[in-house]
């Protein structure tokens, strides 16, 4: 394959990612799904934990539950904001 062809199969594959993400965001499912699984990552939580016997360990795997959620806050901000609003208004009262 050459360069050409991989670079319009990368952005193919973006393309179908963002229309993929679209889709999940743009139902009441999906956000509740999303709202969870940032919940979930803990991204707006201190990852220091005083009381930890092992906390350089506790925090590397906070840390990258943390990357996730970043991440998926990413592809909400380039794909589709403002169903961000819309999930927190929705899940969160």
């Amino acid at each position: 394959m050459d360069a050409e062809s991989q670079k319009e199969a990368r952005s193919l594959k973006r393309e179908q990612f963002a229309s993929d993400f679209r889709w999940l965001m743009n139902d009441p499912r999906g956000r509740r799904l999303v709202s969870k699984f940032l919940s979930d990552t803990r991204m707006f939580a201190t990852t220091y934990n005083p009381l930890s016997k092992q906390p350089e360990l506790e925090m590397a795997f906070a840390e990258g539950l943390k990357n996730l959620g970043y991440r998926v806050m990413a592809d909400i901000g380039a794909i589709c904001p403002e169903q961000y609003f819309l999930m927190m208004k929705e899940n969160n009262g």
